[in-house]
């Protein structure tokens, strides 16, 4: 190194103090990781980026473009400009047409690689030190990669697939089309980085190119099958944490891509795992994991991932009870079970459940913990309560209570008691579901006599032909309901009659005869 250079650095640096030295030798040793990779080390080297960086960091902008013609001080600066985000902004403007210069009048490998490097890791923010100038450094990273090449110094690496494919690592859309082209590839996209030599230099083009490889394989992926393998990549915390742009993070992109699906049609577990593993569960908007992500996802996508949780969470529920009452040789119940699923199935399908809670007792929680994975499900206590599971529907107007065994459905107009849906709360007794949360309800809106409804809370047993009294109160209270949604085919032809019959007596009796 000359003299004047050394010189220009000694009159233009105040001493560093002492708690910044270890904060500079860190910079250093990161700008040697990247010369490595381009075949350049040692310690004289680290010290040109030290006397570099400090240059930039003072404003000598001047000394340090008189140097470059040294390519020593030329992969420094490229060096600094890669690792230090503030001192790139403020000094490329002005120092990279001469860099460009000398790049093109002397091509070196190891000066191009840092190059590369230096774009990927910034590429579209370098237009944030000066509009253009993401594409005027990948047009001087193409003409040196491509110059090299003409000498016969042929790289298999980084430069050589700059040269062969500039519309894939150099272009403004580059990272959307290489992810595009390495999916209809069948390829995927760290494999494509490790043969080109690319993997650790990517930067933000790595980010920007796995971010729309992710969101094409979401958008063309059917969410209701599994065995999608970029679901699991997708649910690392590095990937959802990774910046997208305007405050926010990939996971956020991650989440809009994966609700965007036909509401009508369920997930699979897997993708509906990735939703959970990203964001936490929809439906619960006190937790700070709902204001972290679901807040800034359209509300419209998170109200159709809350339905998707429901229906798992419904799904679950006939699961227990139909273990159970196999297990277990309980005949009766199975042959009440096809009547409820339908039922409560029928008000899903309808688009009328928005939540759905699960209370389980310790027996059957213990027989389907592989099946609770992220499902937030209460715990039933009490004489008798390990073999029962409970659900809760929260629907559009009115909301359902049904569980196992002899617990009778209860059906209540408006919304659940706040007991039943505190977020606090964690364990109920049978007797808080069939006694106190009835006498709530019934202490405000009132409830049955007789048979004859009086206020707003009726409850059958199932061993009844409960269906049409349902559906008669639900209608009762505004609810528009198609029986033929929540009844199985021969139940509503059952139900059809009945109403004909009905309709036919009414009609007799107003004539008189």
């Amino acid at each position: 190194m000359s003299t004047d250079f050394q010189r220009a650095v000694r009159f233009q640096v105040s001493p560093w103090p002492a708690d910044n030295a270890p904060r500079w030798r860190e910079l250093a040793e990161k700008a040697e990781t990247v010369a490595r990779k381009a075949g350049t080390s040692g310690s004289r080297f680290r010290d040109v980026v030290v006397h570099v960086r400090t240059l930039l960091a003072n404003g000598a902008y001047g000394a340090v473009a008189e140097r470059l013609g040294d390519r020593q001080v030329m992969r420094a600066l490229l060096t600094v400009w890669a690792d230090d985000d503030a001192l790139a902004w403020a000094s490329m403007p002005q120092l990279f047409p001469e860099a460009r210069i000398r790049l093109l009048e002397h091509p070196s490998r190891i000066s191009a690689t840092i190059l590369a490097a230096l774009f990927w890791r910034h590429f579209d923010h370098l237009d944030a030190a000066q509009p253009g100038l993401t594409a005027a450094v990948g047009r001087t990273l193409h003409e040196v990669a491509a110059g090299l090449q003409r000498e016969g110094i042929d790289d298999g690496g980084p430069l050589g697939a700059i040269v062969r494919e500039p519309q894939f690592w150099i272009a403004q859309n580059g990272p959307a089309a290489l992810a595009q082209h390495l999916i209809a590839a069948g390829r995927t996209l760290d494999d494509h980085l490790d043969r080109n030599g690319i993997s650790g230099l990517e930067g933000r083009f790595g980010i920007l190119a796995r971010h729309e490889y992710y969101l094409v394989q979401i958008r063309q992926a059917d969410h209701t099958a599994g065995g999608h393998v970029f679901l699991a990549d997708i649910s690392r915390e590095e990937v959802k944490a990774a910046e997208a742009g305007n405050g926010l993070s990939f996971g956020h992109a991650l989440l809009q891509a994966l609700c965007d699906k036909p509401a009508n049609q369920d997930p699979s577990p897997q993708w509906r795992e990735a939703l959970l593993a990203i964001g936490g569960d929809p439906r619960y908007r006190e937790r700070e994991g709902w204001r972290r992500w679901w807040a800034h996802v359209p509300p419209h996508l998170t109200e159709r991932a809350a339905r998707w949780m429901a229906g798992a969470d419904l799904n679950i529920y006939f699961g227990a009870l139909d273990t159970y009452a196999r297990d277990h040789g309980k005949d009766e119940m199975r042959r009440m079970l096809p009547a409820r699923t339908t039922f409560l199935r029928g008000l899903y399908h309808s688009n009328l459940v928005r939540d759905v809670r699960l209370i389980l007792g310790d027996g059957v929680r213990a027989g389907m913990r592989s099946q609770l994975t992220g499902i937030d499900a209460r715990r039933l206590t009490g004489q008798g309560s390990s073999e029962t599971a409970v659900v809760l529907l929260v629907c559009d107007g009115f909301t359902v209570v049904e569980g196992s065994h002899n617990f009778q459905i209860y059906l209540y107009a408006g919304d659940p008691v706040p007991m039943l849906v505190d977020p606090r709360r964690r364990t109920y007794s049978l007797d808080d579901l069939k006694k106190q949360v009835p006498a709530l309800y019934e202490r405000e809106h009132g409830g049955q006599q007789n048979g004859q409804f009086i206020g707003q809370h009726v409850s059958f047993r199932h061993r009844s032909i409960w269906q049409p009294q349902a559906i008669e109160f639900l209608r009762g209270i505004g609810v528009a309901i198609d029986a033929r949604t929540v009844l199985s085919s021969t139940d509503y032809e059952k139900h059809r009659l009945r109403e004909l019959r009905a309709s036919n007596a009414t009609r007799y009796s107003r004539r008189g005869w």
